[in-house]
C-alpha cells in the first residue's frame, strides 16, 4: 500500500500533463472569420491586414479575388499572378513556371515526373514514387512528404536530429529547429529551451498536428489553456483557433487552409507573440 500512492500521484500528473495540452489540425482547424465575433473581426482585420471584413454588421471573410495590393495578397496566402490576386492553388494544380516562382517557398517542380510537389502536405497521388523509391540523389520530398538519406538510403525523414542539410531542416520547421551550433533540433514542445519564439510546435514532420502554444507575461512559453483565457485574450494567444462565444472560450469548427497559408499563419502568429 507504500508503494501505491506515490505511483497514483505520478499517474495523476501525468494525466493533468496531457488534458492540459490542446493539439489541433492546422488545414481545417483556424477560425473561419464567419465565426468570429466583432471585437475578433476587427482585431483580425489589423492583425491579419485584411483577411477578415465587417459587412452589414457581419465578419465575413475576404475573396482573393477582390485584393488588389499584391503584397497584401502574398501575406494572406492567396496566390499572385501577373499582378492580379487568385484563390490559394494547391501545388499541385499549379503550372510549371508557378511552382518553380522565386516567392514559392512550399512547393518545387518535378522534372522528371512533370509535376509540382508539397513540401508540406503528403500526397495521394500514386505516380508520386514513395521516399523509399526516390534514389539518393533525388531524395528530397516524396508521396510521405520529406525524404532524407539514412544509411545509404533514401527515408521518410521522421528525426530532426537526423538531418544533416540546414535546407531540410529549414522546410522541416516547426516540427524541428535550426540551431546555430549547426545542429537540428526536435521542436515539439512549448516549454523547449531552444528557442525563445513561441509558436505552433509540429508534432510530426509529414503531419498536420500541433501542439499550441500561448507566450506569458514573464515570457516563459506554456501549453495554451482554453479555460485560463478571457474575451480579450483567448482569440489572439490561440494562435487563431479558439474564439469566445460569449460565456467562454472554445475552439473552432475550422476554416478550410491550404499548405501555402499553413506557413503564413505559423510566420504571423510568431510575430504576434513578439508585438
Amino acid at each position: 500500500m507504500m508503494h501505491t500512492l506515490p505511483i497514483m500521484i505520478i499517474f495523476c500528473m501525468a494525466a493533468t500533463i496531457v488534458l492540459s495540452q490542446e493539439f489541433v489540425t492546422f488545414h481545417k482547424g483556424v477560425c473561419g472569420c464567419e465565426e468570429l465575433n466583432e471585437k475578433e473581426c476587427e482585431a483580425e482585420s489589423n492583425w491579419m491586414q485584411g483577411r477578415c471584413n465587417i459587412e452589414k454588421g457581419k465578419c465575413v471573410t475576404r475573396k482573393c479575388e477582390n485584393i488588389n495590393n499584391i503584397n497584401l495578397c502574398i501575406h494572406l496566402g492567396c496566390f499572385a499572378k501577373n499582378n492580379k490576386c487568385y484563390k490559394t492553388k494547391s501545388c499541385s494544380e499549379q503550372t510549371e513556371d508557378e511552382c518553380s516562382s522565386l516567392f514559392n517557398r512550399d512547393c518545387v517542380y518535378d522534372s522528371n515526373l512533370k509535376k509540382c510537389l508539397s513540401f508540406t502536405q503528403p500526397s495521394s497521388d500514386k505516380s508520386i514514387p514513395t521516399c523509399a523509391e526516390r534514389s539518393v540523389d533525388e531524395c528530397y520530398v516524396a508521396r510521405e512528404g520529406l525524404c532524407n538519406v539514412k544509411d545509404g538510403k533514401c527515408q521518410e525523414l521522421t528525426t530532426c536530429e537526423d538531418v544533416k542539410l540546414d535546407f531540410l531542416c529549414y522546410k522541416a520547421y516547426p516540427a524541428c529547429l535550426m540551431q546555430p551550433t549547426i545542429s537540428c533540433d526536435t521542436f515539439d514542445k512549448c516549454d523547449s529551451e531552444l528557442s525563445s519564439r513561441c509558436g505552433p510546435r509540429k508534432q510530426k514532420i509529414n503531419g498536420d498536428q500541433y501542439l499550441l502554444c500561448r507566450q506569458q507575461e514573464d515570457g516563459k512559453c506554456v501549453n495554451f489553456d482554453p479555460s485560463q483565457e478571457n474575451e480579450e485574450t483567448c482569440y489572439q494567444k490561440s494562435e487563431l483557433f479558439y474564439h469566445w462565444d460569449g460565456n467562454s472560450c472554445v475552439k473552432c469548427k475550422g476554416w478550410q487552409v491550404s499548405a501555402q497559408e499553413i506557413t503564413t499563419f505559423i510566420f504571423i502568429v510568431l510575430i504576434l507573440n513578439h508585438i
